[in-house]
């Protein structure tokens, strides 16, 4: 185990780097890439085995990155952690911490899938950084969540965690016009569209209503029946 000092969102950060037994890791529900799966589910309590579905179910993009760590023997890119209650929370790098544990089922003798290399946070790091390590790795990493993931994520950043859009601009690099529609555009997918379509395909759709807000003339004309008709 070694520990480093890691920039994270403007403080350094004590950080220790080690290899984490696979039976130690909790895979996260908060989890970005499976909030659309959240959104449609009608369970309230969301289970590991859920969370797995959720991240591998129909995913090409998956697919090819559990092809690519098997390829290459391992990752070179360490997930990062929090400890909670005796195992350890992934808050970036699920799909890679999932992947090694379906390469570890497939390869029972092999030690180089029995645990996962990973930056330990402090277990009382603060909020703020967490979502900064999050929009690094996939807003401007190798994995960039689709314009879904991105929306729903700035939509909660500005209403649950009430980040400014001045603070979100600064974070992400976008436009103030562009944040402003994004969560404009996942709000009326939310509260106007999802409760009526909850198949998986709908999740696509989110591009009429990105499209719809970033068209000049559209946005002032928006009502329910001109949603339903658009996305259909």
């Amino acid at each position: 185990m070694s520990t480093l000092r890691i920039p994270l969102d403007g403080k350094r950060t004590n950080v220790e780097r080690t290899n984490i037994p696979l039976e130690l890791i909790l895979l996260d529900i908060e989890n970005p890439r499976i909030q659309y799966y959240l959104d449609t589910s009608l369970n309230d309590k969301v289970t590991q085995d859920e969370v797995k579905l959720a991240l591998a179910q129909g995913n090409d993009q998956y697919d090819r990155l559990k092809e690519h760590i098997e390829c290459n023997g391992g990752i070179y890119n360490p997930i990062w952690v929090v400890p909670d209650d005796g195992f350890y929370r992934v808050i970036e790098g699920n799909s890679r911490a999932l992947a090694y544990s379906e390469l570890a089922d497939k390869y029972i003798n092999d030690d180089r899938w029995t645990a996962i290399d990973s930056y330990i946070l402090p277990t009382a790091v603060e909020r703020h950084k967490i979502n900064f390590i999050r929009l690094e790795a996939h807003l401007f990493g190798q994995t960039p969540w689709d314009a879904y993931e991105k929306a729903r994520e700035l939509y909660r950043l500005h209403t649950e965690e009430d980040y400014s859009h001045q603070r979100l601009e600064q974070l992400t690099k976008l436009s103030a016009y562009d944040i402003k529609n994004n969560i404009q555009a996942f709000r009326d997918m939310d509260e106007q569209y999802l409760p009526r379509y909850q198949k998986p395909g709908e999740l696509l759709k989110f591009s009429y209503f990105a499209e719809f807000h970033f068209t000049s003339g559209l946005r002032e004309s928006l009502n329910a029946d001109y949603v339903q008709t658009c996305c259909r």
